[in-house]
């Protein structure tokens, strides 16, 4: 009978992510559930692609650890039963023995594959199809073909692990509909208001919501923008768009609820939970054609879906939207019907029958 799970991260997370977030989020609800869970962070984590700075900065973490008392990430409430562990590395002798593994990322799989242990007490969490920072496709396409028990997060990860010749679970995300909720108007917003995640990584596509955002400040001077995220504010930012530095809990809320367009311009998402957030607070959606967004967001309904990498074509979107409210009114409220479902409860749930249906074959 599967007690106790472990995840395998890549390391501790200094600010929060989105796939570090969803992988918190099952460690609280599943020990709530009685299982024990352990958090893994290794100090010396290598992949291929690793940076000097990166390994030296892991490595100090580690040694640091060493001397003090693992602590949970100061920008996620982690349940307090549950046991994070700093470890040299993901190798199996560093690691606390546990009746299942979860490697949490494509360099995590890499290690579990070595484990001297059944196949059937290894899962590969899938969020995201991991061919960056160097790494080819075919290593991402190999990597399900381990044999792990593979779970994704969206219908289009699955079609990507099928193609690789594997099979898979599809666990969609949910949403935490404490934390996020209307709470003004969708009919009394300002239409000038836009939203947006900022990101320093290339494939959030900032720069293109950038210049998309001065393309309609051109057609409208009284464009106000609200851009969040965790780098600090980016130099040469006008006076019309606010920043928010890693908003608290309020102000997060607040973003969402006094803007009326959310726009996402990613070139790549697993899920996109901003998106999901963003429909929540009533806010209709200005987004790219990245997979993981059409998981929520049906092109004309919700929202408009418009090529990535095409400032204009995001801007004449949101010009849209701007331009007629009643289309804008309406596909806010189609989205608050449409992010209803997807619940928290639904995806644990789910997930537990996974776990459970591996009781059968440890």
């Amino acid at each position: 009978m599967v007690k106790t799970i472990s995840f395998l991260l890549p390391g501790a997370p200094s600010h929060p992510t989105g796939g570090v977030k969803v992988v918190f989020e099952y460690a609280n609800r599943l020990v709530a559930m009685g299982y024990n869970i352990n958090i893994i962070y290794p100090g010396l984590y290598c992949v291929k692609h690793s940076s000097v700075r990166s390994t030296a900065g892991r490595t100090l973490r580690y040694i640091i650890s060493r001397f003090n008392k693992p602590k949970p990430p100061k920008w996620f409430k982690l349940d307090s039963r549950i046991k994070i562990f700093h470890v040299f590395g993901l190798r199996e002798h560093h690691v606390p023995k546990s009746d299942v593994y979860v490697a949490t990322a494509f360099g995590t799989a890499g290690y579990l594959r070595n484990y001297k242990i059944p196949d059937s007490s290894k899962i590969y969490f899938i969020q995201g199809f991991e061919n960056w920072h160097g790494t080819s496709s075919d290593l991402v396409y190999e990597s399900y073909r381990y044999g792990f028990k593979n779970i994704v997060i969206s219908d289009w990860l699955a079609k990507e692990v099928r193609k690789a010749g594997a099979e898979c679970e599809i666990v969609k995300n949910g949403f935490d509909f404490d934390y996020f909720h209307l709470s003004k108007p969708i009919e009394s917003r300002d239409p000038l208001r836009i939203s947006m995640l900022y990101h320093s990584s290339e494939q959030k596509g900032c720069i293109y919501g950038l210049e998309a955002l001065y393309l309609v400040k051109n057609r409208f001077p009284g464009l106000r923008a609200i851009l969040f995220g965790v780098p600090p504010r980016p130099d040469g930012l006008p006076e019309w768009i606010e920043y928010y530095h890693c908003p608290d809990r309020p102000t997060h809320n607040a973003i969402y609820n006094n803007s009326s367009i959310y726009m996402a311009p990613s070139l790549q998402e697993g899920w996109g939970l901003p998106v999901g957030e963003a429909m929540i607070c009533g806010n209709a959606i200005v987004c790219t054609d990245t997979q993981g967004f059409q998981e929520m967001v049906a092109d004309g309904q919700e929202g408009f879906i418009v090529p990535a990498k095409n400032p204009r074509a995001l801007a004449n979107a949101m010009i849209t939207l701007i331009e007629n409210p009643d289309l804008r009114i309406s596909m806010a409220h189609k989205g608050i019907k449409a992010v209803a479902p997807m619940t928290w409860d639904k995806s644990v749930a789910r997930m537990v029958d996974i776990i459970k249906q591996l009781d059968n074959a440890i």
